[in-house]
């Protein structure tokens, strides 16, 4: 399954927090149109993800141009638009809370993509041999990449429409906003500061891959115990509150990310049936070969939390794939592996 080219997320559902200094051309192109029908277009794919009721069509899509948003007011007979003062006034691709729901919000395709190329290499961005679109193959950031980024912020839409009260068990705050687990300095300084820690985590994403890719899942579950052994080991080098914040961006943007790479797969692949629940869907776990799927190496700030967290998400597909009918966000994915794997805590 290939990677999509992809700048290290900041905080919850951002691409990336940049002032509009960024000049250029402003309006809605036709492209981003287009990118929304084929973010549509695979509802019926995404439908085998297995969350519960997570249709793209249900949340409001708004496009920024460097001046206005451009909210897409999608009928039964066609697409257009209507044009509003920018609610954020930054580069940014989020899910935030407008006119009394959830909208995903994020620049128009040309600005991310001029905005990619300017930063580059200073951002972190991943590519594989496949990934290419073929009307932008000199652009770092393509079109399956902001099909796939709208799909990454509706899931949080979704998460935190449906979910605030799971959320808010997960970090143990009544009051997400104010809980702080947000906080990346904790980050900087007990995980990214601390050699051990960050050496524990290196050989723990080296299990999740080795566990992603194994086929036996007696070898699975082996592999999670030492996994587990690891993992409490470099819990006691952090407190109670880094713990809750890699908690929170672990289950909130692994989850989103799991989401946004199955978007991106499906784009890149022919479409297949799924014998178990009569939907179309390209990407299974179960058939996946040994060694195909490869994880990000460690990153400092929070981009690897989206990284295990999506490693978690497919050792998880493998142990129990109806996993994510119930699940609420108010557990840890490692917990549910745990219990999967028969691992007491």
């Amino acid at each position: 399954m290939g990677n999509m080219k992809k700048i290290a997320y900041g905080a919850v559902g951002v691409i990336l927090l940049f002032t509009t200094i960024f000049t250029g051309r402003t309006g809605l192109g036709e492209e981003n149109i287009e990118i929304y029908k084929k973010a549509l277009e695979l509802q019926s794919k995404m439908e085998g993800t297995g969350f519960e009721n997570f249709r793209l069509e249900d949340y409001t899509v708004a496009f920024y141009d460097g001046k206005n948003d451009y909210v897409i007011v999608n009928s039964d007979t066609e697409i257009t638009t209507q044009k509003r003062e920018p609610v954020m006034d930054t580069l940014v691709a989020t899910a935030w809370e407008t006119d009394g729901e959830y909208q995903v919000l994020c620049p128009t395709v040309e600005k991310l993509q001029g905005l990619v190329n300017m930063l580059m290499p200073a951002a972190q961005v991943q590519t594989t041999p496949e990934d290419t679109d073929s009307a932008n193959t000199d652009n770092a950031y393509t079109q399956e990449s902001h099909v796939a980024t709208i799909w990454h912020e509706a899931f949080h839409c979704y998460q935190l429409t449906n979910y605030e009260q799971g959320i808010e068990k997960l970090i143990g705050a009544e009051d997400r906003e104010t809980a702080n687990v947000a906080d990346t300095n904790l980050i900087v300084t007990e995980v990214d500061g601390n050699e051990q820690v960050v050496n524990l985590y290196k050989k723990e994403i080296a299990l999740l891959e080795k566990a992603i890719n194994e086929d036996d899942l007696d070898v699975v579950k082996e592999i999670i115990l030492e996994y587990k052994q690891l993992d409490e080991e470099r819990k006691e080098f952090l407190s109670s509150e880094c713990q809750l914040a890699e908690a929170y961006y672990t289950v909130m943007e692994g989850t989103a990310y799991y989401v946004e790479e199955l978007a991106y797969a499906n784009l890149q692949q022919p479409e297949k049936q799924d014998d178990r629940t009569n939907k179309n869907v390209v990407w299974d776990i179960n058939q996946t070969s040994a060694n195909d799927i490869k994880l990000e190496p460690y990153t400092e700030g929070t981009n690897k939390y989206y990284n295990i967290g999506r490693a978690q998400c497919l050792i998880l597909d493998k142990l129990s794939p109806d996993w994510k009918a119930d699940y609420d966000f108010s557990r840890e994915l490692i917990e549910l592996i745990y219990e999967e794997a028969g691992i007491l805590q």
